[in-house]
């Protein structure tokens, strides 16, 4: 008579699954004989675990401050001041005057201040619409990157344990505890 002893567990790794199912069918097709199975359980003698490093990638969001530069207009919000014009005129009708004789002198003054006034005007229309006032604010920005690193996983226990004398392996998805069960299948020898 010989004994076969099965592991009774879940195991991760399908291709060992596959090879137990495989040699139980060959074991009972060559001997054509029934079996009788009984559960029992066997001591654990040493269990190591099975470790895989796993690259793991994680969104961060990262911030930071920025100066941007600010471009102002000088604006006077709609107000028109003549004051220049005015000036102006007067100043180039003095000028005006200076240069003139008899009916020319008028028509000089009048020259003068109407040319006088139309330089105020372009003048003072050249520096509004000009002038800027240039200055710095700070701007805080923030974007998602991945941020990649590297983490060590247990993936299963090798697992050794001891039952009738024999020592015997297998593969768990989880820690075993000081016992296993197996299942244990008695075929009778020819």
């Amino acid at each position: 008579m010989s004994i076969q002893i099965t592991t009774i567990q879940k195991s991760p790794s399908r291709k060992s699954s596959l090879l137990v199912v495989g040699v139980g069918a060959l074991s009972v097709l060559s001997t054509f004989a029934v079996t009788a199975q009984d559960i029992d359980y066997a001591k654990v003698v040493r269990v190591n675990p099975v470790i895989e490093s796993v690259r793991i990638s994680e969104p961060v969001e990262k911030c930071w401050v920025e100066s941007q530069p600010v471009h102002n207009s000088y604006s006077n919000n709609g107000y028109n001041s003549s004051t220049p014009n005015i000036v102006g005129a007067i100043i180039g009708g003095v000028i005006g005057n200076q240069f003139g004789s008899g009916r020319g002198k008028g028509l000089a003054t009048i020259a003068g201040a109407v040319l006088g006034g139309s330089v105020a005007n372009d003048v003072k229309h050249k520096n509004r619409y000009n002038r800027s006032v240039s200055s710095s604010r700070n701007v805080e920005r923030c974007g998602v990157t991945q941020q990649q690193h590297r983490e060590e996983r247990i993936v299963a226990y090798d697992v050794s344990y001891r039952y009738n004398g024999g020592v015997y392996h297998t593969q768990m998805d989880h820690p075993p505890g000081d016992e296993i069960k197996v299942a244990v299948n008695v075929v009778p020898v020819r």
